[in-house]
């Protein structure tokens, strides 16, 4: 340990003239002061060697390059789902699968695999914790849970749902969003979402000029209408009696079977809850693109600087290509199982690459920066580890990607335990109970007392479904705890005048302010963080684990905590040391010079003591260093004895020779002739030392570790 000391004190700015009585590697104090997780992963990500404008310059040059090439990728995929490449890659599945299901050993590894499934649907039969894990599952409520608790289906549906609204959002409001710095203005640039050509555009938006908002905005509205296939006449006559609300009014409900829906009702029925109606949602998008397909337009402009900010950051989705997309990503365009593992395979991985299968470009920034650090410490790797650290990082950022869904749907597999012993259908009967319940709760139904209770035992009841078995009743609580604020039963509201309204309601925040971080942090904090490191570790094992890995960025933040018990001791040592040093140092200076025989015997007592003290701590660094089980055991308890006789050592060549033994006693009323007078300034500079020396010991253990 006292090679830690020596390090700390060569960190320290030396001042002229300043003597350290031992040696110090300075290399290894730095490693002790910043083995951290944050320090390292601060350094991983913004390079504390490289230059930030090369992680900046990089990033963004991914970010285009990622944002451009999806855009190639999402064109490809706006066609007939056989001739896309998620078509083609399911078609390759299932001509796999068949070609095998036909040969003697594809049929006898599919009877295997029957038995198996058959073994585990018994098994399921007859346990009732196997059967809630395979079976149940609690159902999010917090929309940051229920998109990536979904996975890619829930970052499509979510997109989806933004598509559904810009197409249906009225043309002729104000789409600039920077319009208190610039003013209204109409954007006719949407108007390609209905096959116009860019000459066309042009044309009427010079048509416009030198109109005012209210006028631009009538007129736009008109020309969309017009394209939706409304006459003239009729399109005059409304906006004549209805005004211009009136035309957008016509435009939405137009819009809305344009999509594929039936009627406004349908509709708002998918939009409530869009993750959970993915049939709806694909049967709509197969009724819109039946007779052709429909394109929307997000974040696109007209003018030189809107086609830059278009080509930048707009996008054009099509209805096709996300009717593709779904089927990938829920495996509803083939057959087999391999057929429909290979397009979904291929959604998460775009998903996890790009962040742009599902959304638009700002989103790739994240994603950029990811690529920026994996290629620059690829880059940064010695030669012949280069392919090792790069693929060690991708898996390792893609996994935790990967991992965050996963989770969700993991623990929540764990909280449908709370289900344990009920059927698939007592579960559905149990959530329509505790729905009607909640309704009832909101429409003040329940406001009697009794009333309340007597319908929340029935509930309870219906949970408890008499279960018996102990285990069984120790796994449903388990559930409830992890569901804890989740599908909960509202508490009772009065309909007094003078009630405890929101101390009721109060309750379900407190559940949630409870359970809500609980569900963060498994996904994030255990099955993210194992599940990485456990991807890491096999791709090590494939491809070899490079010297810089990933993975020791935990152990230095373990071995960046606060020193061991026995380091700490080894600095209280070293500081006692070089404080006595410092204290013997002074008592040889004389406290008068007007007094030969005082100076002569204090000086002697002085030096006697020291060569005691020195002889003592010398037999015990000896004896620490003979019991010391490690050889840098033995070294520190080395360092810690010299520290203290290399101290004494300088001070002793420093001070002046012992003088000659006077031959008489001189009266102490007598003055001395002549100048007795010894010069001390190398005493006092050896004194000098010992002060800076615990000071900077001080310093040190005052230092956070």
């Amino acid at each position: 340990m006292v090679n830690s000391l020596n390090q700390q004190y060569n960190n320290i700015p030396m001042q002229a003239g300043q003597v350290l009585p031992v040696n110090i590697d300075r290399e290894k104090l730095k490693e002790n002061v910043d083995n951290s997780y944050l320090a390292n992963r601060v350094k991983a990500s913004s390079g504390e060697e490289t230059n930030p404008l090369l992680y900046a310059g990089t990033g963004a040059a991914i970010w285009y390059g990622i944002s451009q090439g999806m855009d190639v990728f999402n064109k490809k995929c706006a066609t007939d789902y056989e001739k896309s490449i998620f078509g083609k890659l399911g078609a390759f599945g299932d001509r796999i699968t068949n070609s095998w299901n036909n040969t003697a050993v594809g049929k006898f590894f599919n009877k295997i695999l029957g038995k198996g499934k058959d073994i585990g649907h018994w098994m399921s039969e007859k346990n009732d914790i196997a059967y809630a894990l395979a079976n149940h599952s609690t159902q999010p409520e917090w929309g940051f849970a229920k998109t990536p608790g979904k996975g890619v289906h829930g970052f499509l549906a979510m997109d989806m749902q933004q598509v559904f609204d810009e197409y249906l959002k009225p043309i002729s409001s104000n789409s600039n969003r920077f319009s208190w710095l610039r003013g209204k203005d109409v954007n006719p640039q949407k108007l390609e979402q209905y096959g116009l050509a860019q000459s066309e555009i042009d044309k009427f938006r010079n048509s416009l000029k030198g109109k005012s908002f209210n006028e631009k905005a009538l007129l736009l509205q008109k020309k969309e209408l017009e394209l939706l296939g409304y006459k003239n006449d009729f399109i005059e006559h409304v906006s004549k009696t209805r005004g211009i609300s009136g035309l957008e009014k016509i435009a939405h409900a137009k819009k809305i079977r344009k999509m594929g829906f039936k009627n406004l009702a349908e509709y708002n029925l998918v939009k409530s809850d869009i993750t959970a109606h993915p049939e709806k949602v694909m049967q709509a998008l197969e009724n819109a693109t039946r007779n052709g397909d429909i394109k929307v337009s997000i974040w696109r402009k007209g003018g030189t600087l809107g086609k830059i900010s278009s080509h930048l950051f707009g996008r054009q989705i099509s209805f096709k290509e996300y009717l593709n997309k779904y089927k990938a990503a829920l495996g509803k365009g083939n057959s087999t199982a391999l057929g429909r593992a290979l397009p979904k395979a291929l959604s998460w991985f775009m998903e996890g690459c790009t962040n742009r299968f599902a959304g638009g470009k700002i989103a790739v920034a994240m994603q950029a920066g990811i690529f920026a650090d994996m290629l620059i410490n690829t880059f940064k790797a010695p030669k012949g580890e280069k392919g090792k650290t790069l693929i060690e990082r991708f898996v390792n950022d893609f996994t935790y990607f990967m991992a965050m869904p996963l989770g969700i749907v993991a623990m929540h597999k764990v909280g449908g335990l709370k289900y344990a012993g009920m059927t698939t259908d007592q579960v559905d009967d149990y959530r329509k109970a505790l729905k009607e319940f909640n309704d009832k709760v909101r429409n003040g139904n329940l406001a009697d007392k009794a009333l309340y209770k007597q319908e929340k035992l029935k509930l309870k009841n219906m949970l408890k479904a008499n279960v018996k078995n102990p285990i069984t009743k120790l796994f449903k609580k388990i559930g409830k705890l992890i569901n804890i604020g989740n599908e909960t039963i509202l508490a009772r509201r009065s309909n007094a005048k003078w009630n405890m309204n929101i101390f009721r309601k109060s309750g379900n925040f407190f559940r949630n302010l409870a359970g809500v971080p609980l569900r963060i942090a498994i996904p994030l904090a255990i099955i993210s963080p194992f599940l990485a490191k456990l991807t890491t570790k096999g791709a090590h094992a494939i491809f070899g684990r490079p010297t810089k890995s990933v993975l020791d960025e935990d152990k230095e933040e373990k071995n960046s905590q606060t020193p061991t018990i026995e380091e700490q001791k080894a600095l209280q040592e070293a500081l006692l040391k070089a404080a006595q040093a410092q204290n013997n140092a002074k008592a040889t200076i004389p406290q008068s010079q007007t007094n030969l025989i005082n100076q002569y015997i204090q000086k002697q007592n002085n030096i006697n003591k020291q060569n005691t003290y020195t002889n003592s701590q010398s037999h015990q660094v000896a004896s620490t260093a003979i019991k010391s089980n490690t050889p840098q055991q033995a070294d520190n308890n080395k360092n810690i004895g010299n520290l203290q006789n290399n101290t004494t050592a300088q001070i002793s060549e420093t001070l002046p020779q012992k003088p000659e033994k006077p031959r008489y006693i001189p009266s102490p009323e007598c003055k001395i002739a002549g100048n007795p007078t010894e010069d001390y300034s190398k005493a006092e500079t050896a004194l000098k030392n010992c002060d800076a020396a615990e000071k900077q010991v001080k310093d040190t253990l005052a230092m956070r570790w």
